[in-house]
């Protein structure tokens, strides 16, 4: 269901409507630092996360194979004909 309204799943996790309504009203100073985001969430879990791992850079999204690479290339091809 989450796909069918364009949401992936994986922000899904947290999302709750009395916490969303709880976030909307939260100065958004209180949630950056800078350009740095989720520091409020950062700071709520700093006791239960180990420093490294709420220090650590975003990793993007990897593919599941090589070939998927190839398979796009090939479909762009097609489409571009």
């Amino acid at each position: 269901m989450s796909m069918a309204v364009s949401r992936s799943r994986r922000g899904c996790r947290l999302l709750d409507h009395k916490l969303i309504d709880f976030v909307t009203r939260i100065p958004a100073s209180m949630k950056m630092a800078g350009l740095e985001t989720k520091t409020l969430f950062k700071r709520a879990v700093a006791d239960l996360v180990p420093e490294e791992i709420l220090s650590a850079a975003q990793a993007g999204i990897r593919r599941a194979h090589p070939a998927m690479d190839q398979r796009a290339a090939y479909v762009n091809r097609i489409r571009d004909t």
